[in-house]
């Protein structure tokens, strides 16, 4: 009886990300994307989540404007300002988990991130 009660909050637990870890350089070296993550919340009210891990190379603050195309909720706007050396992950937005829609993966969700920077 008791594992009936917790089978619905294991399956509302989201699934292991998928992540793609090559690095992707941007502003001409300054900026290191590490790794893009994909992280499902599975079942008809589910989503996908998307992050970028960005690391700042040079010895110097830079300002960082981060555009996500395609379709999603809660996009970046705005730019932030990244420390020498500081490494910061960056929500993306997400979407909702829709029939015969896969969400972003790998080098599909790196190819609709557009960065830009200012020293």
């Amino acid at each position: 009886m008791r594992a009936t009660l917790f089978l619905p909050l294991l399956l509302a637990l989201p699934a292991a990300a998928q992540v793609y870890a090559v690095p992707t350089a941007f502003c001409g070296g300054a900026l290191v994307a590490e790794q893009f993550s994909t992280q499902v919340v599975p079942g008809a009210m589910g989503r996908a989540d998307y992050s970028v891990v960005l690391r700042n190379t040079r010895d110097a603050p830079l300002r960082v404007l981060v555009q996500v195309t395609g379709d999603m909720m809660g996009k970046p706007s705005g730019t932030q300002a990244i420390a020498p050396g500081q490494r910061v992950t960056v929500p993306l937005g997400s979407s909702p988990n829709t029939p015969g829609r896969l969400p972003l993966r790998n080098e599909q969700l790196a190819n609709a991130v557009r960065i830009g920077c200012q020293s």
